[in-house]
């Protein structure tokens, strides 16, 4: 009982101690003209009352994300390339085919190949009848210690405490928290922000440290009105935005980080 309360604690310092960081050292980048700031994308779709959009891609009725192919993926959501559509996929069914994901109709998949004041960031859903809906696409911080400002491209990744890098790979959504990460106790002209984080835990060697790594999701107001400040490895968009993207996560849905080829986990995609 004394070593589970003595992990718990420093579990606790950790998510708190960057959540400071991020709080108070976000860093500015320039303003990007291209994000999308929660928006969804796609000339072929269509959008409901709740911003979601219907990409006009469809399975079978009742089948889930196993079942869908990177070729279709990426004709629902053009701007998903094919390479991280068959990565993003492929993990999906390793870690499905393994128990460690039980809900089969939500991914959210972040393209770090992609410069950071792009959509890069994408919540699918597969509904009850089949159909592909697009329910949050945006912009999406990188860490500061990644090298690359915040308005380019990324090319290194780390799974290491204190390095305030990005990381890639699969994760499963955990529970959701109010914190100050990465914003001051109001936003420019004084609106109050909530704080509402979400925890992720690492499914691959390349990101597993990020629980313990306090590696979230969360709102920033250096992702507000088009700036592409950068985060200290968390997921960072603008508050509205990571609202959406919390509640559509809940806990248990797949995530993947794709970071290239070459940065990915040993993955199969033979299948495809």
């Amino acid at each position: 009982m004394c070593i589970m309360s003595i992990l718990y604690r420093k579990e606790i310092r950790n998510i708190i101690r960057a959540k400071i960081y991020e709080g108070s050292f976000g860093s500015v980048g320039l303003k990007g003209s291209s994000s999308s700031a929660g928006g969804v994308s796609g000339s072929d779709s269509s959008s409901s009352s709740d911003g979601s959009s219907d990409t006009g891609q469809s399975l079978s009725a009742g089948e889930g994300l196993e079942k869908l192919m990177p070729s279709t993926l990426s004709a629902a959501v053009p701007e998903i390339s094919k390479e991280c559509a068959l990565y993003a996929l492929s993990s999906f069914r390793k870690h499905y085919a393994n128990g460690r994901i039980k809900n089969n109709k939500k991914i959210l998949i972040v393209d770090y190949t992609i410069p950071g004041n792009k959509t890069r960031l994408w919540c699918i859903e597969i509904d009850s009848s089949g159909k592909i809906l697009l329910r949050v696409a945006s912009d999406v911080a990188h860490g500061s210690g990644n090298g690359a400002k915040g308005n380019a491209v990324p090319t290194t990744f780390s799974n290491t405490e204190g390095t305030h890098a990005s990381s890639v790979g699969a994760f499963v959504s955990a529970g959701s928290y109010k914190s100050n990460a990465g914003m001051p106790k109001k936003y420019p002209g004084g609106r109050p922000y909530g704080g509402l984080s979400r925890r992720i835990k690492g499914l691959d060697p390349t990101n597993s440290r990020d629980y313990p790594r306090a590696i979230v999701i969360h709102g920033a107001w250096y992702r507000e009105n088009g700036q592409t400040g950068r985060s200290w490895g968390c997921l960072a968009t603008a508050a509205e935005t990571n609202k959406k993207i919390v509640d559509f996560l809940g806990v248990g849905t797949f995530g993947y980080k794709f970071g290239g080829k070459s940065n990915a986990a040993k993955v199969d995609t033979s299948w495809a």
